[in-house]
């Protein structure tokens, strides 16, 4: 729903609520156990932040909009961060992750951007976060410091020089004069490390703090997503971006992202930089001021050249030379990190091995390697000119002072303590101002970054559906009523689906059959509302999209193709078909015998025992020789001898069971049927096909079973392509190129001799072994 392409208005899911900190089963790999700062419970932001501040602009003040009108209805931030992506009205957008030109037109984005979001700020203001004051407080002094330190320790080193001058020309400097001169130089050298290691410490906490705020704020919106809205890609450009403030992504062209304090960061570093060039300059004036003879304005502007010539980077300074676009760069690293993912990886050796392929994955790594390194060697920096280089021009210049004022070419009444200061800051100066261009450029894509977070936050609570599903549940399943329904893939130029009309009535089990990449599964997902469709889909009367979307998932069950293995328990791995359940072992377990995984339970002998996903676990576990087998009474024995510490150690370094393809299938169906019994909608998408005959059987009785029940039934979709489960359908689709081809009981398309008749008779044929 996100930045959807044909649409007016765009959404994002609430926020979820935060879960307590404790969980009831600390234990459960699901739910980790979170520590608070010093003990105390960590306040979550979502609530405070996703609240729209009430002095919030909603208009522009500079920027000027070319969007389509389908986006005019978003919110402030939404359009500008929109604009600041266009680079062809109307709909033409540069790559997400993509560093903003530095043009008037941005500078305007860039203004309202911040006057829409700085109002967010004030969150810090709180009660929950009051506490983090006086260390913002802290960071903000630690940066004026910063600024004022090196000027301060220039002059400190000046005067020293200047009592030893004094002193050489034949004037003593009283003792107490001396040491207070150098103990203010130790002095202020000890302040600014003790300091920093004080100030840095001070920074690691709010960093802290504010980035896991700022991730968990962040998950929760991923969390929400819906399937619809990864298809979109503004929506995905939009997530991408406010992750790269939030720290959980990285910009490659931007130079990374920095997480969510860069922004601060970036200013405080912008305000010490100022400080210091003010107070450094402050002290050339000063030094030029106590003297008037034309030397010293010679000597001055000596050593300012290599600051004015700063202001040219890419004339006089040393630049990375690139001659590699970008694309080709991330494509050899693609390149090595997938040979590298088929060498190091076991799932990978069986085909690896079989087919015989490794001369060409050598080939393939070597390629991608020797162009990373050549890409290397060419991004060295390069001078322009030996002359033109910034460290050469400083040395040049310095010395020609030094020769000029040996030989009484320059006059000037400055002391070599003055001249040293003059030097040094100039120096400084030259480092102040390249460090504030970069620290400028930072805080120009931080700008952006926080302006996308700010947009995915006001996107939370813009649109929203408002329609919860079990206001209009039907207990005798869910109708699903599709009308002109069509779905393309993004990018794609041709519809996946064409012209869908379909009526699905309560209660009633739909099988879908057709040829591979006919689009059964496409149409399954676009039924269950995971795809951005055109067309009408409604959902018992009402349009899909109206409804609050968990609202609808609560009564939905599922198990895909792509079905997923996750490295939980078998309690996990099952129980997430309704979390609520988590702790609920007889539901779990009937939901396993159900799904047809008592085998693995069996196997596991517990339901906390890990799942292992990626093939074969650590292989140390799976070597067995002589000397290692014992008896069952020596087993019984040493387990009885094992202290509860032990056990818990075992369990922590427990490698996990790993299971057969066909074995996690009998898991993702235990998974589906732990909401079956409370969901209006069953999906299943090839659930047999790792699956004997026998066990294939009996799991097809179950899912009929579902839209046979008394009292609540559940709307049943399968897919399938074993023709003698398909029959028992209240209703069978068969789909070809898109397209609903046929449709109707099984008598009724045995009767049409069309496709359906074709194939059913192919499979009776193979099983019957006519030729």
């Amino acid at each position: 729903m996100l930045l959807k392409e044909g649409d007016s208005a765009l959404t994002i899911p609430n926020l979820p609520p935060s879960p307590p900190l404790t969980p009831s089963r600390p234990t459960s790999p699901l739910i980790p156990q979170v520590n608070g700062y010093g003990g105390t419970r960590r306040v979550s932001l979502s609530s405070s932040l996703a609240r729209q501040p009430a002095a919030a602009p909603t208009e522009a003040r500079f920027a000027t909009f070319t969007l389509a009108e389908k986006h005019r209805g978003l919110p402030l931030t939404a359009r500008l961060w929109l604009q600041s992506r266009v680079v062809r009205a109307p709909d033409t957008y540069r790559s997400k992750g993509r560093q903003r030109p530095q043009t008037l037109a941005n500078y305007a984005l860039a203004a309202d951007l911040v006057r829409a979001c700085l109002p967010r700020c004030a969150v810090v203001f709180a009660p929950e976060h009051r506490r983090m004051l006086p260390r913002l407080g802290v960071h903000l002094l630690w940066r004026v410091l910063e600024g004022v330190g090196p000027a301060a320790r220039l002059w400190a080193n000046c005067r020293i020089l200047e009592l030893v001058e004094d002193s050489l020309k034949g004037n003593p400097v009283a003792f107490p004069v001396a040491a207070a001169a150098a103990a203010t130089v130790i002095g202020l050298a000890l302040l600014d490390n003790l300091s920093s290691t004080f100030f840095q410490r001070n920074e690691q906490i709010l960093t802290n703090y504010v980035s896991y705020h700022m991730e968990r704020t962040y998950i929760g919106i991923r969390l929400d997503e819906t399937i619809p809205q990864l298809t979109d890609p503004i929506h995905t450009a939009l997530m991408f971006e406010g992750g790269v403030f939030a720290g959980l992504e990285y910009s490659w062209s931007a130079g990374g992202g920095g997480g969510p304090m860069s922004w601060v960061k970036g200013l405080g570093r912008l305000l010490s930089g100022v400080i210091a060039v003010g107070s450094e300059s402050y002290l050339m004036y000063r030094t030029v001021k106590s003297s008037n003879s034309y030397g010293t304005l010679v000597v001055m502007g000596m050593a300012l050249i290599p600051t004015i010539l700063g202001f040219f980077p890419n004339v006089f300074n040393a630049q990375p030379v690139d001659s590699w676009d970008d694309a080709k760069y991330v494509k050899s690293i693609r390149t090595r990190d997938a040979m590298n993912e088929v060498v190091l990886e076991v799932d990978y050796k069986q085909e690896l091995i079989l087919f015989g392929f490794k001369d060409w994955v050598m080939e393939q790594w070597d390629g991608a390697r020797q162009a990373m390194d050549e890409h290397d060697l060419h991004k060295e920096y390069s001078f322009k000119s030996s002359v033109l280089n910034m460290s050469m021009i400083n040395l040049a210049l310095t010395n020609s002072v030094y020769v000029l004022l040996a030989t009484k070419a320059l006059v000037t009444n400055l002391s070599l303590g003055q001249i040293n200061l003059h030097q040094a800051t100039a120096v400084a100066l030259f480092s102040q101002v390249q460090q504030l261009s970069l620290t400028y450029r930072d805080i120009w894509d931080a700008t952006w970054w926080f302006g996308s977070f700010c947009a995915l936050l006001d996107m939370q609570t813009h649109n929203m559906p408002t329609i919860d599903y079990d206001t209009h549940r039907d207990r005798r399943g869910m109708k699903l009523e599709a009308k002109n329904l069509s779905f393309t893939y993004p990018g794609a130029d041709e519809p996946t689906l064409h012209d869908i009309n379909l009526t699905i009535n309560p209660g009633e089990a739909l099988a879908i059959v057709g040829f591979n990449g006919g689009g059964k599964t496409t149409l399954v997902k676009a039924l269950m509302g995971m795809h951005r469709h055109s067309g009408e889909l409604l959902v018992n009367g009402i349009p899909l999209e109206d409804y609050i979307p968990s609202t609808l998932h609560a009564r939905t069950s599922a198990i895909f193709q792509d079905f997923n293995k996750y490295q939980f328990s078998v309690r996990g791995n099952v129980a997430i078909g309704d979390i609520a359940r988590l702790d609920d072992d007889e539901a779990i377990k009937r939901a396993i015998v159900r799904g047809g995984a008592e085998p693995v339970l069996e196997k596991a002998g517990s339901l906390d025992k890990r799942l292992y996903p990626w093939g074969t676990p650590a292989e140390h576990n799976n070597d067995v020789n002589a000397d290692d087998v014992d008896t069952d009474d020596d087993e019984e024995e040493k387990e009885e001898e094992k202290t509860d510490e032990q056990k818990e150690a075992e369990d922590e370094d427990d490698d996990g069971l790993s299971l057969s393809g066909g074995q996690w299938q009998r898991i993702a169906l235990a998974r589906a049927f732990m909401r079956a019994d409370s969901a209006d909608l069953v999906v299943f998408d090839e659930p047999s096909s790792a699956l004997d005959p026998r066990a294939e059987a009996d799991l097809f009785d179950r899912i009929h079973s579902l839209s046979q029940r008394e009292g609540h039934r559940a709307t049943t979709i399968f897919i399938s392509h074993r023709f003698s489960t398909v029959r028992r359908a209240d209703k069978i689709a068969f789909v070809a190129d898109g397209r609903i081809i046929e449709y109707g009981t099984h008598a009724e398309l045995m009767a049409l001799e069309g496709k359906y008749h074709e194939l059913f008779m192919l499979q009776r044929r193979g099983f019957d072994g006519d030729d």
